[in-house]
């Protein structure tokens, strides 16, 4: 399957999770019994998100988890990547032919965005300014962006440079750190322990929701919690990796709000150190606890914040 244009792939998918709307999952995904079906969605949400270099592992488990239906699943997939990939085409071709005509010209609200965003970038430039900045210019034609870029400044233009490397960084890590999850913990594995009965346990609800949840409302105990259960559940195997994820989500929402993030931070801190009980678990958990000093910068503060603590503690208890 040639299917590595990651643009493409997600308008493939589009409502296809929740079959929230109209979309090729349903010609891709007609005719199948209900469990089928859903495996055939989550086959295309999974298609949307996965990184290039990691596409023949992802249809390799799309064709164990679909078995008989995966060869229709791929012939169809196939025609509507194909059919989406050509209406992209002719839509390049036409934006093209209307850049010339495009009116350069800005608008008060406009101008009033730019030096807003300007003012941003000196002051606080952080990755949201970065994206803000993306946002702002999706809408106009290159003319008119280059405009926009040059009142924003040399220094702004500087900060936007960094910041876009920052964020490029970001993305590369995060995929790093699932696939170091995926290598430590075969998939195989979580399927069984999806199973029902009296041990059944489910990631994506236990884990990877509760962390979710916790980064976009800021619920800090939520994500420290999942962290420990994730911890214990798995012998402490891929722990660094995931809370690698949960900090990395952490910085890119709230960069710029120390509080919040050495909130989180503590709150962390406390979690794993509750792994200490375990030879095993206590290794990666003291391996996590440096991945996430790492990322937040703070490696050389963290120790005199964790002195400042434990000192704090046992003059308390005296």
């Amino acid at each position: 399957m040639m299917i590595d244009d990651p643009e493409v792939r997600v308008k493939v998918a589009k409502n296809a999770a929740r079959k929230s709307g109209p979309g090729h999952w349903e010609v891709i995904c007609k005719d199948l019994e209900p469990a089928d079906e859903k495996k055939c969605r989550h086959a295309l949400v999974l298609l949307a998100r996965v990184d290039n270099e990691d596409l023949d592992q992802a249809i390799k488990e799309i064709k164990e988890r679909l078995g008989k239906n995966s060869t229709r699943f791929i012939r169809r997939y196939n025609k509507a990547y194909r059919k989406v990939e050509e209406e992209l085409k002719k839509q390049s071709g036409s934006k093209k032919t209307e850049k010339e005509e495009e009116p350069t010209d800005f608008t008060v609200e406009e101008i009033e965005k730019i030096e807003s965003l300007k003012k941003e970038l000196l002051e606080n430039p952080t990755v949201a300014a970065y994206d803000k900045y993306v946002e702002m210019i999706e809408p106009w034609g290159v003319v008119k962006a280059q405009v926009a870029t040059e009142k924003i400044g040399r220094d702004a233009r500087v900060e936007l440079a960094r910041l876009k490397g920052v964020k490029e960084e970001r993305i590369r890590r995060l995929a790093e750190e699932r696939r170091g999850i995926t290598e430590k913990i075969p998939r195989s594995e979580i399927e069984e322990l999806r199973k029902p009965g009296p041990d059944m346990w489910d990631i994506d609800i236990e884990i990877f929701y509760p962390i979710a949840l916790g980064v976009v409302t800021g619920r800090i105990a939520a994500i420290g919690e999942a962290i420990e259960t994730f911890g214990w559940v798995f012998d402490g195997r891929a722990l660094p990796e995931l809370t690698a994820i949960a900090t990395l989500l952490m910085v890119d929402k709230y960069e710029g709000n120390l509080t919040k993030l050495m909130s989180f931070y503590s709150a962390v801190v406390v979690r794993l150190s509750k792994l200490h009980a375990s030879n095993v678990t206590r290794v990666a958990a003291e391996a996590a606890r440096k991945k996430m000093e790492n990322i937040l910068g703070i490696e050389d503060l963290a120790g005199d914040i964790m002195k400042e603590i434990s000192k704090a503690v046992i003059e308390e208890g005296a």
